[in-house]
């Protein structure tokens, strides 16, 4: 059953499409006939709190930047796994309501932060220049600039030889624009942070703890981790994850 309700989202007018499961129920309305009296019963179909949703979408009137009025779309898919799920979902989303999908710009930024981190993990063997885009790159990151500008990033800290190869998966992974905004919300989900010594061991802990722990003006110009602490407990694994 397809239901559309007029409705409102913070103070602005709305407009509510659901696709919710045909429950339908027997309803009854009492028949009188001079003294007598009787019911008739009919199927009819109920809305309420027990009925499935499972596609919902809702249309906001916003006023856009320049003024003018427009349209904010929210849209949520029970529906969408599988093959054929994600074929119906695409429908719902870009034929029946005529929406394109926009990402989050905190994913956004979460996808590219993790593009680039992998690459110079993986991509750049020289430990200095490793060292300096890694540092610089969470530098830039954690900075109070509202914007992460890849192109100030790619000429500042990633060595030349690199620069198109991270640009080529940046764009693989969708992220083709040269300038994100700097929601950090999912990244300081992110609490630790692993390092990888060069003798095989790994640390993993608070990153603030660690970034106090580092000690970067060094002779070989690479930072250096100097632990100090009490052991309080052992436990062996199978695997680090």
């Amino acid at each position: 059953m397809l239901l559309v309700a007029k409705a409102t989202c913070n103070g602005a007018e709305a407009i509510a499409l659901m696709k919710v499961d045909n429950k339908k129920e027997v309803g009854t309305s009492e028949i009188v006939d001079q003294e007598d009296f009787s019911y008739d019963l009919a199927e009819v179909n109920t809305i309420g709190i027990e009925n499935k949703v499972f596609k919902a979408a809702l249309f906001v009137a916003v006023v856009n930047d320049d003024g003018e009025p427009g349209l904010e779309i929210m849209a949520s898919d029970n529906q969408a796994h599988g093959a054929d799920g994600r074929a119906l979902a695409d429908f719902f989303l870009k034929q029946f309501l005529g929406c394109s999908h926009t990402e989050s710009p905190a994913l956004v930024l979460r996808r590219a932060t993790d593009v680039i981190m992998d690459y110079i993990n993986d991509n750049i063997d020289n430990a200095l220049e490793k060292e300096t885009a890694m540092n610089g790159f969470l530098t830039t990151l954690e900075s109070t600039d509202p914007t992460l500008k890849i192109d100030t990033v790619m000429s500042d800290w990633i060595p030349d030889g690199n620069r198109d190869a991270l640009t080529a998966k940046l764009n693989k992974a969708g992220i083709v624009a040269t300038e994100l905004e700097k929601d950090t919300s999912t990244l300081n989900e992110a609490k630790y942070l692993s390092c990888i010594m060069s003798n095989g061991l790994r640390i993993i802990g608070p990153k603030d703890k660690l970034f106090e722990m580092l000690e970067q003006e060094t002779d070989d110009g690479l930072s250096h981790i100097k632990v100090e602490g009490t052991i309080l407990n052992y436990k062996l694994r199978k695997r680090l994850s």
